[in-house]
């Protein structure tokens, strides 16, 4: 599976994803350059700064707001794809 798709996949499920989870869960190092490949594509993915509660580390959240779309898109590429 593509990062591409793996990021869709997660924010589809969850609704955000954050650098640390695209590293630790999928072997993603830039977490940035996959979400500007996805809004080149047209999806609409916001992100803000976060402190962590603990750390007090600054991270960027990134999220969709509706999920909905997301699935018609993915399902969509799924059927144009080539074999």
């Amino acid at each position: 599976m593509r990062q591409t798709e793996q990021v869709l996949n997660h924010l589809k499920i969850t609704g955000s994803i954050s650098n640390r989870e695209a590293i630790l869960d999928y072997g993603i190092a830039s977490l940035t350059k996959v979400i500007s490949m996805l809004r080149a594509d047209g999806y609409v993915i916001l992100g803000s700064w976060r402190k962590h509660p603990i750390t007090r580390n600054n991270y960027k959240r990134y999220w969709v707001t509706d999920r909905e779309n997301i699935e018609r898109k993915v399902s969509h590429a799924r059927d144009i794809a080539p074999i």
